[in-house]
């Protein structure tokens, strides 16, 4: 059995961490709760562009923490099954987000990790670098 699984917001608080980086940088202060568009398109311009600016902010990608039993969880799932970690990301920081996943859960391997491109759908880690 294939057991496919998202990174962002699944097993990592990226959401939440980005609000706190905003919040710590700004006057304006954004709640979590406030965000029921994943593109950000809730946020006025300026807030908009900080928050995607910071997809290419390596701290950013190094604060990220996992998800409460997300380390359990996809632990069985990979016992279960083909587990595959599925990101779509940009180039620039899949990097970053696969030295994530093997700090986090290095029971993970390089070919577990994939990066859905949306045209090839899945590029698998190791043709990329």
């Amino acid at each position: 059995m294939v057991i496919k699984c998202d990174i962002d917001n699944v097993i990592n608080n990226l959401c939440v961490a980005m609000f706190d980086i905003y919040n710590r940088n700004h006057e304006k202060k954004i709640q979590y709760d406030q965000c029921v568009e994943y593109d950000f398109s809730c946020f006025d311009k300026d807030t908009f562009a900080y928050l995607y600016s910071l997809f290419s902010d390596k701290e950013m990608w190094e604060s990220l923490k996992p998800t409460k039993y997300s380390q359990t969880y996809l632990k069985r799932l990979d016992e279960l099954g083909d587990l595959i970690i599925v990101t779509a990301t940009d180039v620039c920081n899949f990097e970053w987000k696969v030295n994530w996943v093997k700090q986090y859960f290095p029971f993970i391997d390089d070919h577990q990790i994939w990066r859905d491109d949306g045209i090839n759908r899945h590029i698998i880690w190791s043709n990329i670098f």
